[in-house]
């Protein structure tokens, strides 16, 4: 085995690998350089204490994280045996770690192995405790191994889980689902299983992860999501699914993603319009909001455009054109946005226009309906912009003129211009200056 640096490492490899020899019986005997973790799953070997004892906890913390995000309690059954192979400073270590499971007379087992240096983190440990986690997690219950099919978790399954805790450590930024949120790159779901992130830079790496962890966390928030994310996981182990498309296995587990033409697209948005919330700290003002749903619902035409872009009532009275339901799916996506921050008074009209584009896309609604609700929803949102200029123009106008108490605003203002009153003016050394002073003294001098 490549990167095996000591005979206590071929031995350890060795009882792993016969048959004779079950990671249980290792758990009960350990030999020497092995510890246990907790609650006993974790076997971990390396021949230094502190680091057995580190990645002991380690183990367990992110065990315990992804429990605590599944609302599971900790009914392991396979135990986790990690081998950390130390490595020199010269190698390069594989960018993931080597997992196997193992039908031995005593059940499944699984194994780990994993590069180490002790001066450098040279992979994401979290993601592989995760990889093996999942791994058992998928195979609970199973009894066997089946004989031609090893059940292989997707990298893009286990970087989701890693992005949604990676959040809650504040390693990935709110602003990054911010920015996924404002750009214009729809998800794709064949990029996204086909991505090995481990091999991207650091930056494309979290990116990566963001859009992983929010597909993850849409499924996780529908009711039931949790009994349906582990069947979903679960399935992953029946050769019968092998090669079945990430879009079709949705479907298959989380029909409500993909039952309107929106589909999987819609509730990633909402997914990661809600990741984002982290980064807000106050929401939209009246005229904010006003603005943000004027620009989403009538967009100004763009340099390049010739023509203005369809009203709401254009677009409504043609959905069946490709590019009217292509705009119509642009606003849906847009409202999503703005309803994550939009101030409580334009939630009915943000509603109310979901509603109205959902009757549109599915083309049941009669084209009078849909019309008559357009009309409707452009009232009520005109009649609220309104209002929400003359409530800001009310509170302008208060605050200028009815309050009776400075409001310190001004206030470094006023220390520096005393401080410039009240500083020595420096005197002028020029002629002119020179002959009015000696003027001056010739004319004060006594007689």
């Amino acid at each position: 085995m490549r990167g095996l640096k000591s005979s206590l490492h071929i031995l350890i490899f060795a009882l792993l690998a016969a048959p004779w020899v079950s990671a249980q019986t290792l758990l009960v005997q350990p030999p020497r350089g092995s510890q246990d973790s907790q609650s006993r799953q974790f076997v971990i070997f390396h021949p230094d204490t502190e680091v057995r004892s580190a990645m002991a906890r380690y183990a367990e913390k992110t065990k315990s994280d992804l429990l605590q995000l599944l609302r599971m309690r900790d009914e392991w059954e396979t135990p986790v045996v990690v081998l950390l192979v130390g490595i020199t400073s010269d190698e390069t270590p594989a960018s993931t770690g080597d997992l196997r499971i193992f039908d031995t007379e005593d059940g499944l087992s699984i194994r780990l192995q994993m590069p180490w240096h002790p001066s450098r983190l040279v992979m994401n440990y979290r993601r592989e405790i995760l990889r093996s986690l999942c791994l058992e997690l998928a195979y609970r219950g199973a009894g066997a191994l089946p004989d031609n099919h090893i059940a292989q978790v997707p990298a893009w399954f286990t970087d989701g889980l890693n992005g949604v805790l990676d959040i809650q450590d504040g390693e990935l930024p709110a602003s990054l689902f911010q920015s996924l949120l404002a750009g214009s790159d729809p998800l794709d779901l064949d990029q996204l299983e086909a991505t090995r992130a481990h091999l991207l830079p650091r930056t494309a790496q979290m990116v990566h992860r963001a859009k992983a962890a929010a597909l993850v966390r849409a499924m996780l928030d529908f009711d039931d999501g949790r009994a349906k994310f582990m069947e979903f996981l679960v399935s992953f182990r029946d050769p019968e699914s092998d090669g079945l498309a990430l879009e079709d296995r949705i479907a298959e587990h989380f029909p409500e993603m993909v039952d309107d033409r929106a589909g999987i697209q819609k509730w990633w948005s909402i997914a990661l319009a809600r990741l984002s919330s982290a980064a807000r700290i106050d929401q939209l003002t009246l005229n904010a909001t006003a603005s943000a749903l004027d620009e989403t619902i009538s967009p100004a035409p763009q340099p390049e455009d010739v023509m203005e872009s369809p009203t709401m009532l254009e677009l409504v009275a043609e959905p069946g054109k490709p590019e009217n339901r292509e705009a119509l799916q642009r606003i849906s996506l847009g409202l999503t946005r703005i309803s994550t921050n939009a101030n409580p008074l334009f939630q009915p009209v943000i509603a109310e226009y979901h509603s109205l584009l959902a009757l549109t896309l599915e083309g049941s609604a009669k084209p009078q309906v849909l019309a008559s609700k357009a009309r409707e929803a452009e009232a009520l949102r005109e009649g609220l912009s309104l209002l929400a200029s003359e409530i800001e123009d009310y509170i302008n106008w208060t605050q200028a003129t009815q309050i009776g108490t400075a409001s310190s605003e001004f206030d470094e203002y006023f220390r520096a211009a005393d401080k410039i009153l009240q500083s020595p003016r420096p005197k002028r050394d020029d002629p002119i200056t020179n002959y009015l002073d000696s003027f001056e003294l010739e004319l004060n001098r006594p007689l």
